[in-house]
């Protein structure tokens, strides 16, 4: 059967553990789609989606922002025709808490036409800035337990691929995480960027390399020669605070401090 994992990573943790699922999936054809490539112009969606109807499962991961995947999420599923019951599963890292993001896009991905067969949640390294700096950037996770829980998820999402490959229907599932995940409240798209703040650019430092840019999933950046930055298109996502080489941007509230620019070595080596 052929399989792909259609993923929305900033810091990697997100696609790393994708490719951890991929390995796990060896019977299968397994292909990992990034949902980022392809933008038009300011509008932030893709021009060009994947072609999905080739596959018999299809698995969307991503990150929790603020108790909810990201509005960049939204967006691409939105683009998405109807799946007809095309069998899916939903996975999302979480640095501080996942809270109801699980549930939020079983959601989404169920309003697209799918049947989501399978869900799991990984505590991963926090590349929030203003958690870390907090002491709360859990970079030592997972652990032992956590991992296990999520090599038992990919465990059950092989038995049902193989259910789908014998021509069984689509079951259902139960996700995990207990009422407590969905009485925690999602917040407004905007918090994340009034969290953040605007963004500076310290000229001296910048050497117009364009990462920034390049990485902005929001199309929020563009470089004139250096970057200028849209506040009205930011989602607040720190991704170009995180990937600065030259650490260069800057929030009020944040500077030369607590970044996370990638899968950290005890992250690589426990999904490596």
């Amino acid at each position: 059967m052929r399989i792909a994992i259609c993923h929305f990573s900033n810091s990697g943790n997100t696609k790393l553990a994708c490719r951890r699922i991929a390995r796990g999936l060896p019977a299968h054809e397994v292909d990992l789609i990034d949902m980022k490539p392809g933008r038009d112009g300011r509008s932030s969606i893709p021009t060009a989606r994947p072609d999905l109807t080739a596959y018999g499962l299809v698995g969307f991961a991503a990150f929790t922002d603020w108790f909810a995947p990201s509005e960049f999420v939204r967006r691409w599923l939105l683009g998405l025709p109807d799946a007809c019951g095309t069998a899916a599963f939903v996975f999302n890292t979480y640095g501080f808490a996942s809270g109801p993001t699980l549930n939020i896009f079983a959601a989404w991905v169920r309003g697209r036409g799918f049947v989501v067969v399978s869900g799991h949640s990984l505590h991963t390294p926090e590349s929030y800035p203003i958690q870390i700096a907090r002491g709360l950037g859990a970079q030592n996770r997972p652990n032992e337990r956590q991992l296990a829980a999520f090599d038992r998820f990919i465990d059950k999402t092989e038995l049902a691929a193989e259910r789908l490959g014998r021509g069984e229907p689509s079951r259902p599932a139960r996700l995990p995480g207990g009422p407590w995940r969905r009485l925690v409240p999602s917040f407004s798209r905007r918090r994340a960027y009034r969290d953040m703040g605007r963004k500076y650019l310290d000229g001296e430092r910048c050497t117009e390399c364009g990462v920034c840019e390049r990485l902005c999933p929001y199309e929020a950046i563009e470089l004139d020669p250096k970057p200028g930055f849209d506040e009205e298109a930011c989602f607040g996502c720190w991704s170009c605070y995180n990937h600065c080489p030259e650490h260069a941007i800057y929030t009020g509230r944040m500077r030369d401090r607590a970044f996370y620019p990638g899968p950290n070595e005890q992250l690589r080596e426990k999904l490596g």
